[in-house]
This record gives structure tokens, C-alpha cells and sequence, in this order.
């Protein structure tokens, strides 16, 4: 029989545990929790509001029909490898992984709608100065680009001690998450776009 024990341990935490990653499950299968909130009630227990910390959702399914088949594995394994590392691995690397991933899609995408090959293996800031010219006109796609590319770079210990970046922290791999998620409906690679 199991029993309720309220975990009063994190309301003594600061803001009572808000913003905390909680796990739950057990060693052979695990999910990731931010907490949102967490109160005491009136009959004694303790109330925790979660929220999924999945990439699952925010970073959206590739319609894989969209995309040219000699570009269709590259883009799907960057993809892949954004969503495993989703809010298991560090926030810096989760940045680095949405960046590797941008310069994928966004090369593999401008080379299939007329530009040359060479943009294939450019960097992101140079693809994402292609994408926002016409006949692209990709704007946001392109600005989020650029973004990934500024965010690696706070990453590099010598960017931080040089310049006096902070670390990154798990909302900016968030933010990069959405980046790629927003970049793949904006280029209509995902499915429903």
C-alpha cells in the first residue's frame, strides 16, 4: 500500500522550488518536470503544479514528404539529435545542437529552392544573411538563425571569459528549441504546415 508523504522539504526551498526540474518515474524510465508551483493546503499537503519539460510539441513532427530525398537524412538526424538532447543534456549543449540543426535545415532548404550548393556548409550567420534576401524572404526564420549562431558563441569558455558572457541557462535552450520549432513551420517542413 502506498502512502501520501507531502515533500515539505521544497517549500523550504527558494520560491518554494519554482523553476526546479523534477524527475519522475524511476531509473528505467524517467520524464522531466519543471516546477511551476508549489503550496501548502489547508489540510497539510503539499500541491505541485508541473509542467512537461518534453521537446515532444515543441519541436514538431517533419513532414519528411517536403523535404528532398538527398537532404532528407541529414535534416532528420539533426532533428533527432536536437530532440534527444531536449532537457537531458546541458542548456549549452542543447543550444549547440539547435544551432548544428538550424544550419541544416536552413542550407538544406535554401540549396532545394534555387541556391547554389555551396551554401551547404557556410555558417549559420552566412546562411541566415541568404535566407532573409529575396526571392528567399524567409525574415523570422533567418533572425533565428542568427540568434543560434550568437548563443553557440556564449557557449565557447573563451567567448565567456573574453567578453563576460554568463552561462547559459535552461531558458535559453528553451528558447532555442522554439527557434527550431518556429524555423520548421516558417520553411514548411513540418507536418500540418
Amino acid at each position: 500500500m502506498y502512502v501520501y508523504m507531502a515533500c515539505f522539504e521544497l517549500l523550504n526551498m527558494p520560491n518554494n522550488g519554482q523553476g526546479l526540474t523534477l524527475a519522475l518515474g524511476s531509473s528505467r524510465g524517467a520524464s522531466a518536470w519543471r516546477i511551476v508551483q508549489c503550496e501548502s493546503l489547508f489540510n497539510g499537503t503539499v500541491m505541485v503544479t508541473l509542467k512537461a519539460l518534453t521537446a515532444y510539441g515543441i519541436v514538431p513532427e517533419l513532414n519528411s514528404e517536403q523535404i528532398d530525398e538527398r537532404f532528407r537524412t541529414a535534416v532528420t538526424q539533426a532533428v533527432a539529435r536536437v530532440v534527444d538532447a531536449a532537457f537531458k543534456e546541458s542548456p549549452g549543449s542543447v543550444v549547440d545542437h539547435c544551432k548544428d540543426a538550424m544550419q541544416v535545415v536552413m542550407s538544406s532548404w535554401l540549396v532545394q529552392n534555387g541556391a547554389p550548393d555551396n551554401v551547404i556548409g557556410k555558417e549559420v550567420a552566412e546562411t541566415s544573411a541568404i535566407l532573409e534576401k529575396d526571392p528567399h524572404s524567409r525574415l523570422c526564420a533567418a533572425n533565428l538563425g542568427k540568434i543560434a549562431g550568437i548563443l553557440h558563441t556564449r557557449n565557447k569558455s573563451n567567448a565567456k571569459l573574453g567578453k563576460g558572457y554568463r552561462s547559459l541557462v535552461e531558458e535559453d535552450a528553451e528558447f532555442a528549441l522554439q527557434s527550431l520549432g518556429l524555423t520548421l513551420r516558417e520553411l514548411g517542413w513540418v507536418k500540418g504546415a
